[in-house]
């Protein structure tokens, strides 16, 4: 399974991640994992500020009420 992101400025990408990971106790959980090393590797470059986008409406719900999920 892969995971991966792209920072993006004004249209341009300033950033890009791949990786892959051979285990993935669920699709959900793998979502979460590549958001949380994403916003590690942004941080670890000193961006702030960021809008997160993603195509897994659970994850964004879970976020946006502040809940705990354990997979």
């Amino acid at each position: 399974m892969g995971m991966g992101f792209t920072l993006v400025e004004a249209g341009v990408v300033i950033l890009q991640g791949q990786k892959c990971t051979h285990s993935a106790q669920s699709p959900l959980k793998t979502e979460a994992e590549a958001l949380i090393w994403a916003l590690s590797e942004m941080k670890n470059r000193g961006w702030d500020g960021v809008t997160v986008e993603s195509d897994c409406q659970q994850l964004i719900n879970i976020i946006r009420a502040g809940r705990d999920y354990s997979a």
